[in-house]
């Protein structure tokens, strides 16, 4: 009825991501890159045109490269199956 392997697979998968993500997150951080709390934070307080106009490379960031290296940690991490 259930596929154990598949629930399991999945499982690792996300939490992998998970790690992941964390560790992306504290290298923004070091690197004083906006994560996406910091940017819902900015668009609470300045508005979102405010904080798009102030973000600069952050949009980069959190648009382009972390989307797109956490898609490489789920990537990857499914070839482990």
């Amino acid at each position: 009825m259930f596929d154990y392997n598949l629930i399991w697979q999945v499982f690792v998968i996300g939490f992998i991501i998970l790690i992941g993500a964390i560790a992306l997150n504290i290298i923004a951080n070091f690197l004083n890159i906006s994560t996406w709390y910091t940017f819902i934070i900015n668009i609470g307080q300045l508005g979102l045109l405010e904080s798009i106009k102030k973000e600069g490379f952050n949009l980069i960031w959190l648009f382009i490269i972390y989307p797109f290296m956490l898609g490489l940690i789920g990537y990857y991490s499914s070839k482990l199956f």
